[in-house]
């Protein structure tokens, strides 16, 4: 069996899993935001250096799939980089864009600015039609467009795109220098909705240049180490796909749907109904939903305000990361929204940071050995934390050290993330003693029990791999290709009927460009009327759960490749070794000092437990458990409970 590797880029750490049929091994490296090829090839690196061979040339040689989801959309938005992209709309819009300038006016000021053109087409016949639109091509290049995007409203809009697309190449041939991409909206998606279908197109075009060329510099690297298949990217939409055939503004929120995926197979083994996921990383903490053992996605969802067409996980994200920065603002703790990220990084890495984060907090509350840091990738400096915390942190607050500075940062924290676990729990109308919460992330287990108390939940998973169970999660993708149709009011059954073949049509294109032949793939499609989503199990029975509905219809068709996905093996901890009860250390509990139990997690084995206070350690993540709670290790993690 070919080993299979999946990875996770993220804004301060770079995971990756190697999966080899036998078992599972998981790395953290440090991400290079400078240059991603760099991290890339470290993580195959750090996985030979696990898997015990001499470099990533031996390791790749066994290796028949990679898989790779990225955070280099999301982080492009949040840092505001990417192409400059010019916008031909209707003139009527060409002053607030379908109202995407009054909705989102500081993202489309940074995507598109004033560079927008209007186009109408006065009279009719081609040579109308090539005058009209290269008129408002030149004036977008002459304001220094690099990618235009073509958004026109209604039916006649969209036979106006089909129309410019086939006249695009005579105008502007693409061996010429001086041509550019040129996005029509209706490609990615034939939505009505002219914000949402305006917006999409935008981000894509926004985002694909610099993800394109990263994409493929590390697909021709695994080429030419000889990876029999090409890489894999994770998209939103839980499945995965070659580079070729995904699109930038599908990978967004692509790592966190990785490890939602994860938490949905870990819900069906241990019965979980109801489960919210905590994602803390090194910028942000994003909580997720798994309901009934699928991940909760929103219908619609929308980037920094700006409207997609595509459906998004359920997330809520709060600036609470390893990294965020810490500050005293009128007598309270402020936690981000900046991050020190990787580079400079929190204060006790000694790469020039000088501000507090939660990680330094950690440091000197004990909950991390600064000479195990990360598998001893790094050794953190205790005296650089103390100082920024006290600088910033003690001091404003009035406070007499800098222990007490880091206790006010982690109990900061934990009620930071027991107020949006609270939100989120009551919004679904969940009872918080059904739910069970599974963290993970780099300082996921860290205070899940003090936010899981606040909260009121008594249940807490720290799943295996939990410091790199985004990239674990990636494994459960399938791989498929996934299409949308959308109208804006009940459709008759044979414009729906054909919609549906259409999309059939294009998804077994493109699967058969994955190398994928139609009799290895299933078909799943999902129709969502009414607020309510229904699995439709054939074509024939579409009109039957249409006959009834009213509003805007929406229906999605996907083809995977059957038994593409991981099941749940690789989530199985195996024995572990033998226990040793000596270990102790002297950490923070409740605000104070204790002498308390350390439970090292390679010397503990299925079936072991105890209770708290003691904290639970492991190469990649602390867990500090106080007074009242319980731990078990079982083959699906850690089981604490309360």
């Amino acid at each position: 069996m070919a080993w299979k590797v999946t990875i996770d880029n993220g804004s301060t750490f770079t995971d990756g899993c190697l999966f080899t049929g036998a078992g599972a091994l998981s790395v953290k490296v440090l991400t290079t935001p400078y240059d991603l090829m760099s991290c890339f090839i470290e993580v195959f690196r750090a996985l030979a250096r696990a898997a015990g061979l001499p470099g990533e040339t031996e390791l790749l040689r066994q290796v028949g799939e990679v898989r790779y989801s990225t955070t280099a959309g999301t982080n492009a938005l949040l840092v505001r980089k990417g192409v400059r992209v010019g916008l031909i709309v209707d003139p009527g819009a060409a002053v607030d864009l379908y109202g995407l300038r009054s909705r989102a006016p500081e993202m489309i000021d940074t995507i598109v600015s004033a560079r927008v053109a209007g186009f109408e087409l006065r009279g009719e016949g081609y040579e109308q039609l090539d005058r009209a639109l290269l008129a408002a091509l030149r004036e977008l290049l002459n304001k220094g467009a690099q990618s235009i995007v073509i958004s026109l409203p209604g039916a006649s809009g969209a036979e106006l795109e089909r129309e410019a697309k086939s006249r695009y190449m005579k105008l502007l041939p693409g061996h010429l220098l001086g041509a550019v991409p040129l996005l029509f909206s209706r490609e990615l998606c034939s939505d009505p909705d002219d914000a949402r279908r305006t917006a999409t197109g935008l981000l894509n075009a926004f985002l694909h240049r610099d993800m394109s060329a990263f994409l493929y510099h590390a697909d021709n690297w695994l080429r030419e180490r000889h990876v029999e298949q090409p890489l894999r990217i994770m998209r939103n939409d839980q499945g995965c796909g070659r580079v070729a055939k995904t699109t930038a503004v599908k990978t967004l929120d692509s790592g966190p749907m990785g490890g939602l995926l994860g938490a949905a197979a870990l819900s069906r083994r241990i019965g979980a109904a109801h489960v919210v996921t905590m994602d803390v990383g090194g910028t942000s903490t994003d909580f997720g939903l798994v309901e009934s053992h699928r991940p909760l996605t929103e219908l619609f969802g929308s980037v920094h305000e700006l409207p997609l067409s595509f459906s998004l996980p359920a997330l809520r994200t709060a600036a609470l990361g390893g990294g965020s920065i810490i500050r005293v603002r009128n007598g309270r703790v402020q936690i981000g929204p900046d991050s020190a990220g990787a580079l400079p990084g929190p204060a006790c890495f000694g790469r020039g940071g000088q501000e507090p984060t939660l990680t330094d907090a950690a440091l000197l509350a004990g909950y991390l050995e600064a000479q195990g840091f990360a598998a001893g990738a790094l050794a953190l400096q205790e005296n650089l934390a103390e100082r920024a915390v006290l600088e910033h942190v003690a001091k404003p607050l009035g406070l007499r050290s800098a222990l007490e500075g880091a206790w006010a940062i982690l109990e900061a924290f934990s009620l930071r993330a027991a107020e949006t676990i609270g939100a989120i729990v009551r919004h679904r109308q969940w009872k918080p003693e059904e739910v069970t919460m599974v963290c993970y992330g780099g300082s996921g287990p860290l205070l899940a029990c003090l936010a899981a108390e606040h909260a009121g939940i008594r249940n807490v998973v720290i799943p295996p791999h939990s410091s790199n169970f985004s990239a674990t999660g990636v494994a459960f993708s399938e791989l498929a290709h996934e299409y949308r149709w959308i109208a804006d009011s009940s459709p008759a059954d044979g414009a729906a009927a054909g919609a549906l073949e259409t999309l059939g049509e294009r998804a077994v294109r493109d699967m058969f460009g994955e190398g994928v032949p139609k009799d290895e793939t299933a078909v799943s499609i999902r129709l969502h009327t009414d607020g309510t989503e229904r699995y439709v199990d054939s074509a024939g029975n579409l009109g039957r759960f249409l006959k009834d509905a009213n509003g805007a219809t929406v229906l999605d068709y996907r083809l995977a490749k059957r038994g593409s996905a991981e099941t749940n093996p690789q989530l199985v901890l195996s024995g572990r070794g033998a226990r040793t009860d000596a270990a102790r250390r002297e950490v923070l509990i409740g605000g104070a000092p204790r002498n308390v139990e350390l439970i090292v997690a390679e010397s503990v084995s299925v079936g072991d437990a105890g209770e708290g206070p003691c904290l639970i350690e492991s190469p990649y993540w602390s867990a500090a458990l106080p007074a009242g709670w319980r731990w078990n290790l079982t083959e699906d993690g850690f089981r604490l409970a309360r």
